[in-house]
């Protein structure tokens, strides 16, 4: 038996391959949710519009408040994750991001959507 097929056979090896790939799994399944979430919000914009009866003008700003959300939080996002680790930072945000669309599909008002997608928008930084 060769030096090499010993080593591919090292059961601590075997089980470390195996932890690498459920991580990025993990990491890419939270990435695409993530992604989804931050483009839902183009397909969501003309049906708030036509419900709330919204401008262009509004609906940009409803986009704004979004994506500033996101950008302001980016740095204390990355603070925060140095704290308390990564991957919880990144469940936070994933639960923050899709309750505020919760919010958002449960909104009866511009008042309450407007603080669905700051909150969308602090998850979706994360």
């Amino acid at each position: 038996m060769s030096v090499a097929s010993e080593h591919v056979l090292d059961p601590q090896l075997l089980a470390a391959k195996r932890d690498e790939r459920r991580a990025a799994g993990v990491a890419c399944g939270a990435h695409a949710l993530h992604d989804g979430y931050t483009d839902l919000i183009y397909v969501m914009l003309p049906i708030w519009q036509k419900e709330f009866g919204l401008g262009y003008a509004e609906l940009g700003l409803l986009r704004a408040l979004f994506s500033g959300t996101m950008a302001g939080l980016q740095i204390p996002s990355g603070l925060i994750a140095e704290r308390l680790g990564t991957a919880a930072v990144l469940a936070l945000g994933t639960a923050l991001a899709g309750a505020g669309y919760c919010l958002a599909g449960a909104s009866a008002g511009l008042g309450l959507l407007v603080v669905a997608l700051f909150i969308g928008g602090m998850g979706a930084r994360s």
